[in-house]
């Protein structure tokens, strides 16, 4: 039994009327403290917290009101799938899922095992006529091609999430051949935890090719430029894009490519191992209507030039109102690696003040992490230091305490804002070393902001603020 309600894997709406039934009773005949004569849409919410086998088990033969609630009723079935559960994967197939099939909402299998198990006794099919959302963890990949070409019968199929464990034999480029095939797929997340360096993307562009239904793609594996460019072409409805790691290809043909991505609002990636170069042609392709970018990189110095940024977000990313930039410099504790003054102070400009993004830097134990954020109100310690701020530099700004544009207007008028933030010290490493190395961040960097992520801070460490003006927090 899950302890909370399940979620739906998509978070559409799935378009789908159900019909619930109110039962009218006599309050002079039906005493109303009885479990039994609660409404049927409480009865429904309560069978949405339990397993549909157990549902069954606990309600089925009680009175003939519950098992007409339970065989006739229209409310769609989540099944979660495992190899944990009590009962055999063969009798919930036989006893609950064929029988149910016409309110089959969504299917979860957490194991390959328990995969294997229930298509051997039962086969997805047009039948599935409410079937929206599919989660295949751990599935073997020899078991891929052959799901997913009778997942294609399905007419309501909105959601798909693939995870495989071994990837040895694939070919990434044709699953996704198959994956874009789906008549009215919307979102599809997949996984290749171990995939081999060799395993290829690159879906050939043809002229004939039949565009994806897809809007919300999930690529949680390494995927070089050239490969997210084919796949982006497939994908002329998509809004939001996600990759786990973007690496660089050893031949660009991707310039040959033209994408059309009218939709496209998102994009993130979470580790962007290609140099700012190629970067900026990829984004050239893909940015027209993009609102929001996600970037983690530590590859090429030239990421910190920001008047690269400035006229790549100017000139092509002109709807950008989300920016989260994240630079990393290694330096494994070595002393000749200093924070860049001139990149941090110019990112405090007044181009990124009046698009509301501040700078953020990081100490951490082995590296100096260079931050864009969107503005948090939350930086303000009160409303007195705000209002004396305010007063001091400007009689014009109105203070509004639960919009971000109060912050906007106070960062306006008391300049520029950086915050320092130092983490993953333990007591244990608060030596000298990293004492004298703080120390020089504190001097290089005209920081407003200080947050130290520790339990217990040395006074050495208090006593280097002393004389500043600088806000504090622990």
């Amino acid at each position: 039994m899950n302890q909370s309600k399940r979620e739906f894997n998509f978070g559409h709406s799935t378009n789908i009327i159900i019909k619930k039934l109110r039962t009218t009773f006599d309050k002079q005949i039906l005493p109303p403290t009885c479990f039994e004569y609660l409404p049927n849409e409480l009865f429904y919410e309560i069978f949405d917290y339990l397993d549909p086998y157990d549902t069954n088990q606990i309600f089925l033969n009680l009175n003939i009101r519950f098992k007409n609630l339970l065989t006739q009723s229209l409310l769609p079935l989540k099944i979660n799938l495992s190899n944990k559960l009590n009962l055999s994967i063969e009798e919930r197939s036989r006893h609950i899922i064929i029988p149910n099939k016409h309110r089959l909402l969504s299917l979860h299998f957490n194991d390959p095992l328990c995969i294997n198990t229930f298509f051997i006794h039962c086969n997805i099919d047009s039948s599935f006529t409410r079937l929206e959302s599919i989660i295949l963890n751990n599935v073997l990949e020899e078991k891929i091609f052959v799901i997913l070409f009778y997942l294609n019968t399905l007419s309501r199929l909105f959601s798909l999430t693939m995870q495989c464990e071994k990837t040895s034999l694939l070919n990434i480029a044709d699953i996704y051949r198959l994956i874009f095939q789906l008549p009215v797929l919307k979102f599809n997340k997949l996984t290749l935890k171990s995939a081999p360096d060799d395993l290829s993307a690159l879906i050939p562009v043809s002229i004939n090719v039949k565009f994806s239904t897809i809007e919300y793609l999930n690529i949680n594996m390494r995927c070089n430029v050239d490969e997210i460019t084919s796949i982006l072409y497939h994908t002329p409805h998509l809004r939001h894009l996600s990759c786990k790691q973007l690496y660089q290809a050893n031949k660009i043909i991707g310039k040959e490519v033209i994408l059309t991505l009218p939709h496209l609002i998102y994009a993130s990636f979470l580790y962007c191992l290609v140099t700012f170069d190629v970067l900026e042609v990829f984004i050239k392709k893909i940015s027209a209507q993009l609102q929001v970018l996600r970037l983690v990189t530590s590859h090429d110095e030239a990421y910190l030039d920001v008047n690269r940024w400035e006229r790549l977000i100017k000139e092509y990313i002109p709807h950008l109102c989300k920016f989260r930039f994240d630079y990393s410099v290694y330096h494994n504790g070595t002393s000749d690696v200093i924070p860049d003054r001139e990149a941090i102070t110019q990112f405090t400009s007044t181009f990124w003040i009046e698009r509301q993004w501040f700078f953020k830097f990081t100490d951490k134990l082995n590296c100096f992490l260079y931050s864009i954020r969107p503005i948090s109100k939350q930086w303000f310690n009160s409303y007195e230091q705000i209002m004396g701020c305010v007063n001091q530099k400007t009689d014009e700004c109105t203070l509004k305490s639960n919009n971000i544009s109060s912050s906007f207007e106070i960062n306006q008028a008391c300049g520029p804002s950086i915050q320092m933030i130092i983490a993953g010290y333990s007591p244990s490493t608060w030596n000298t070393f990293h004492l004298d190395r703080m120390k020089l961040c504190f001097q290089v960097i005209p920081f407003t902001h200080l947050t130290i992520h520790s339990n217990k801070i040395p006074l050495d460490v208090v006593v280097l603020k002393v004389d500043s003006d600088q806000k504090f927090s622990t």
